[in-house]
């Protein structure tokens, strides 16, 4: 008897874990391709994949964020494949240019999807749907179609027109047209919301693609330097990272100047490749961070894309903002902004060995020359689409304007580049000259009466025991 007794416990236990298993199964599977937004202290609405793992933006764990987005190495908690073709979306963000301020009578007209295209799927045959959050399921067409470089796998920005202007959609997608929208939701991707930030002279940056393990002691100096001058916000998007980078994103995420966005590249079992390879097709991957981040701030005064090891420099002004107010002012009729550069070059050894800064061990730098140059954008003033890492094309009344190197540079740490060769270590071809003038701004800056923007570096540094 005491032995049945045992054994109807042991089934039922058993019976309780295949449900509970289940039960774990299909939330796995299946609720994390349903969305929730989770709003910053900006009040800009972000969406994660998972409902389970909406968080504070302020709050949320870096680290566990790209665990947990990395673990799928199908990529297909990062994008969303389109039904009978190989399209793969990675965000579609709706855009306005209403003010963050006043959202409930934002008017959601367009929204644009970063997405990659296999080639071989015509274009023509494609529409947007619209899945609303009372189940009305809508279409419209493709208006504006924009692509980069030719390869397998393109890279695209698709534009559909909301049909429903006064509704926030819930999902959108695109459908081969001998197809129909459906009102499953996992086929769909959760939109993003963006709005005018306030103010006249804003300015967010797009560092684009980081992976692997970059230098963590000039990337903290980047993100100091670059906050502490003005920036509003930084978006950078992230494919496995090492523990370190991962763990100096996460202290700057805390703060809510930097966003994260997870990045992976569909179909990586039929085309092989990397992040980072000089290659067409690695360059058309790392086009959809580009097309994302001009819809996804859009609502900033001013975009720039620049790297990690790239410090814009403004010569007469104290802070972006004031460099920003100064260039808008006198380009009035501009839709971009170019710098020219210096390049720092590692590969040439380091001219202070006692310094515990990066960019002050490194103060010998190339002539001022336009090299990778890099750009300051006036989002409404430039052809939708048209955006690339070092170009954009203006629209009709507006141009580009060279600021002239007295105003500011961009400041590139970087090693010689393969195109330069053994020229690169020949004094003769590439002339050498020192330069304390980002160091000495760094002294010079006060974040508060009594610490200089050096000296805070420094903490931070050995904060994050990047100094020993």
């Amino acid at each position: 008897m005491v032995f049945q007794r045992f054994m109807w416990s042991f089934y039922i236990l058993c019976a309780l874990s295949l449900v509970l298993g289940l039960y774990s199964f299909f939330i796995f599977t299946v609720e994390r391709h349903q969305f929730r937004p989770a709003a910053d202290g900006t009040k800009t609405e972000y969406c994660y994949r998972n409902s389970k793992e909406s968080s504070s933006y302020m709050t949320v764990n870096l680290t566990e964020v790209i665990e947990n987005f990395m673990k799928f190495k199908s990529g297909k908690d990062i994008y969303t494949r389109v039904m009978h073709a190989d399209i793969f979306i990675y965000s579609a963000i709706g855009l306005n240019n209403t003010d963050i301020n006043n959202q409930s009578a934002a008017p959601w007209t367009i929204f644009g999807l970063s997405a990659w295209k296999h080639f071989k799927v015509p274009q023509a045959n494609l529409s947007c749907c619209f899945l609303y959050q009372n189940g009305i399921i809508r279409n419209s067409k493709v208006k504006q179609i924009s692509t980069y470089l030719k390869s397998e796998v393109q890279s695209f920005r698709f534009e559909c027109m909301n049909p429903n202007l006064m509704s926030k959609p819930r999902g959108v997608t695109l459908i081969v047209e001998e197809h129909t929208c459906n009102s499953d939701i996992s086929t769909y991707v959760a939109p993003v919301f963006t709005y005018r930030q306030p103010g006249n002279n804003t300015l967010a940056l797009c560092a684009k693609v980081a992976f692997g393990n970059l230098n963590s002691a000039l990337t903290v100096e980047w993100l100091e330097y670059t906050i502490n001058m003005g920036v509003d916000k930084i978006a950078v998007f992230v494919s496995n990272l090492s523990s370190t980078t991962s763990g100096i994103f996460q202290h700057y995420q805390k703060s809510g100047f930097l966003e994260i966005h997870p990045f992976d590249l569909p179909m990586l079992g039929t085309i092989k490749r990397k992040l980072g390879e000089k290659t067409v097709q690695s360059w058309s991957d790392e086009q959809i961070p580009v097309f994302d981040c001009m819809d996804r701030l859009a609502g900033y005064s001013i975009v720039g894309l620049v790297d990690f090891d790239e410090f814009i420099f403004p010569l007469q002004d104290q802070d972006f903002k004031q460099f920003v107010n100064r260039i808008r002012t006198t380009y009035p009729d501009s839709g971009l902004f170019s710098f020219l550069v210096d390049v720092f070059v590692i590969d040439w050894g380091k001219t202070n060995e006692s310094e515990n800064l990066t960019i002050a061990q490194f103060r010998n730098r190339t002539k001022t020359m336009a090299d990778r140059i890099k750009n300051f954008i006036i989002p409404e003033r430039i052809q939708t689409g048209s955006v690339s890492t070092h170009n954009a094309e203006p629209k009709q009344g507006y141009k580009r304007t060279w600021i002239p190197d007295s105003l500011a540079v961009l400041k590139h740490f970087r090693s010689c580049r393969f195109e330069w060769g053994k020229k690169c270590h020949n004094i003769t071809d590439f002339p050498r000259f020192t330069d304390d003038s980002l160091v000495k701004r760094l002294l010079e800056k006060k974040i508060d009466r009594n610490i200089s923007l050096y000296d805070h570096l420094l903490k931070v540094k050995q904060d994050l025991k990047l100094i020993v």
